[in-house]
């Protein structure tokens, strides 16, 4: 028996508790006064209480599912004692899953879609840079060639110069020696060749140096009839149109030139689909984590440490949503 001390105490009246005392007799000598004393000691008490009230539990929850399915185990009875965390009912997660894969599929594909732009995005930059630069190599070469043609036909009507007539007589007197020597060496060869003095192979050789001189004097010949004579009608022509194709090359050079820097804003609609693609990543990845805590749903868990006080599903029963 659980036992308890009582404590008692005297009390003592002092000031204003009796009559009034003379005042004579306070001048007397103090007098004792007596009073009782108890002392402490231990008794025995009840250690059982009886009382009338309710009992209520300090938390309360009533369990549901948040999606519909089919219940597959229920892990707890009534009366059970439950620590928190503790999973007490599974539904069937095949469509919640299948819910997941096709979430995590449709990520996957976002992703590709990225890389997919990025990778496109980064082929045609480079390819447009290099279509630039090979357009401004082609209209600079376009240019030099017209001025090239230019040059000629300002050539051509103007004439050969006096100079350039000089030039062309020195040019036969010197093929017209030339050809002397190559004729004498190949007489002289020839007639060594056919005593036996020489070898046939150096009459060849004398054969052909002389065919090259005959070659060179009567070229040298043929352009110094062209110079006397001056530029024909026919090469002016021909260097007219020859200006006008150089013309038309630097034309189209151009022309190719604006066309690859109009390509490469290209690469601009390239970085919008990179935009889009990343935002389509992110609405995928909500959508994976929406089908994920869907998924979760399917089991239901203890909140709190507590007990058991009602079961209301079976497994094979369909749960609905909020109904407990």
């Amino acid at each position: 028996m659980r036992r308890t001390l009582v404590f008692l105490a005297a009390v003592l009246a002092v000031a204003g508790c009796g009559p009034d005392v003379p005042s004579s007799s306070l001048s007397g000598p103090a007098q004792a006064v007596s009073v009782p004393i108890d002392t402490v000691q231990a008794i025995d008490g009840p250690t059982i209480f009886e009382a009338t009230g309710n009992v209520k539990a300090r938390l309360n929850a009533v369990l549901s599912s948040k999606v519909m399915g089919r219940v597959v185990s229920v892990l707890a009875k009534e009366g059970d004692r439950v620590k928190a965390g503790s999973l007490l009912v599974t539904l069937d997660t095949q469509e919640l899953a299948a819910g997941v894969d096709v979430a995590e599929a449709n990520l996957r594909a976002s992703q590709a879609g990225v890389a997919s732009a990025r990778t496109a995005r980064d082929m045609e930059s480079k390819t447009s840079d290099a279509k630039i630069a090979q357009a401004n190599a082609a209209l600079t070469q376009s240019k030099a060639a017209l001025a090239g043609a230019q040059s000629k036909l300002d050539l051509a009507l103007a004439g050969p110069r006096a100079q350039e007539r000089e030039q062309a007589h020195l040019a036969v007197v010197q093929a017209e020696s030339s050809l002397k020597l190559a004729k004498t060496n190949l007489d002289r060869i020839s007639s060594l060749t056919h005593e036996g003095a020489m070898p046939q192979k150096d009459l060849d050789q004398a054969q052909s140096a002389y065919d090259v001189a005959l070659a060179q004097r009567d070229s040298a010949v043929q352009s110094e009839k062209i110079s006397q004579e001056g530029t024909r009608s026919e090469d002016i022509r021909t260097a007219r149109d020859g200006v006008s194709q150089a013309q038309a090359a630097v034309r189209q050079a151009e022309a190719n030139l604006v066309q690859a820097r109009a390509a490469a804003l290209e690469t601009r609609v390239r970085s919008e689909e990179i935009h889009s693609a990343l935002a389509q990543v992110s609405q995928s990845e909500a959508a994976l984590r929406s089908a994920e805590v869907t998924l979760a749903y399917a089991s239901i868990a203890a909140p709190f440490d507590g007990w058991i006080v009602h079961r209301s599903v079976d497994p094979g029963s369909w749960q609905l949503p909020a109904r407990p």
